[in-house]
């Protein structure tokens, strides 16, 4: 029988089975790299009515995380009311994101909700090409459109950078153009996944 804390103070999330880019290394895409696997289910995503119940059944939550391992969180159409039920109720949020979608307006939207009450984790993997080698379908230069929008409004962010061998030259120019965009911090992860076994060539 399983045990769960009683008072948990943090809570992660998957809101939903959608995301719109195939990354290489993701437990979401199959292994010939280019499609998704047939056990993720589609478009199955948790509803404002009971994502509001978990919050509040458990009343010693602090924080809220938004992990995007399975999904994308932007993807879900009901995503920033969560956001904004945790603001209003005094829970801090962390969100990971591929950040290549919805418009700018929800980005500023976005921002100025984390000014004191969240951070927006932006996993962006190198310039154009390199980073849309590993993140299949995702539109760098909307990512860096959607960034900045986010960050004039006011937002915390931080950019993240799965290093391969493929990006690993652009390491330091990412951290400077993070800099230059407003970016909190920046941070690094060396990738051990089969995706820095094959290279590229092993994968093309």
């Amino acid at each position: 029988m399983h045990e769960y804390l009683s008072n948990p103070k943090i809570l992660q999330f998957e809101i939903s089975s959608m995301c719109n880019v195939l990354c290489l290394g993701c437990v979401r895409t199959a292994r010939n790299f280019n499609t998704k696997k047939s056990v993720i289910e589609d478009k199955h995503y948790l509803t404002i009515e009971n994502f509001k119940r978990l919050i509040i059944q458990f009343g010693s939550i602090e924080r809220v995380e938004f992990c995007g391992t399975i999904d994308e969180p932007m993807m879900h159409p009901q995503f920033l009311d969560m956001i904004e039920f945790l603001v209003s109720v005094g829970i801090r949020f962390s969100v990971h994101t591929n950040a290549s979608l919805r418009n700018k307006s929800d980005w500023i939207k976005l921002g100025k909700l984390s000014r004191d009450n969240g951070v927006v984790n932006f996993s962006i993997d190198g310039f154009k090409e390199e980073h849309e080698f590993y993140r299949q379908k995702s539109n760098y230069e909307k990512i860096i459109e959607n960034a900045q929008a986010f960050l004039d409004a006011g937002g915390n962010a931080n950019w993240q950078m799965v290093v391969f061998p493929w990006n690993e030259h652009q390491v330091e120019d990412c951290k400077q153009k993070s800099i230059k965009m407003g970016f909190e911090n920046f941070r690094v992860r060396q990738d051990r996944s089969i995706v820095s076994q094959l290279g590229k060539e092993g994968i093309i």
